[in-house]
């Protein structure tokens, strides 16, 4: 991998806060109801990887331009 297509920090802590909140959307909906908080949980980790892809598609159409 050459230095232009190296990845961006923020696109580890995007899909970091993506893998620990749907663990946590995981087990808050197993150990209770998904009413009581899995609900924002789940959307939390949505937002996350949504921040994730639209991030490295950033990347991909920065590094196409040079």
């Amino acid at each position: 991998m050459s230095n232009k297509e190296r990845r961006n920090p923020m696109e580890y802590v995007w899909i970091t806060f993506f893998v620990l909140t749907f663990v946590m959307f995981l087990t808050m909906t197993l150990n209770h109801k998904f009413d009581e908080g899995g609900g924002k949980m789940l959307i939390f980790s949505i937002i996350c990887a949504l921040m994730y892809f639209w991030r490295r598609q950033l990347r991909k159409n920065e590094n196409k331009k040079n």
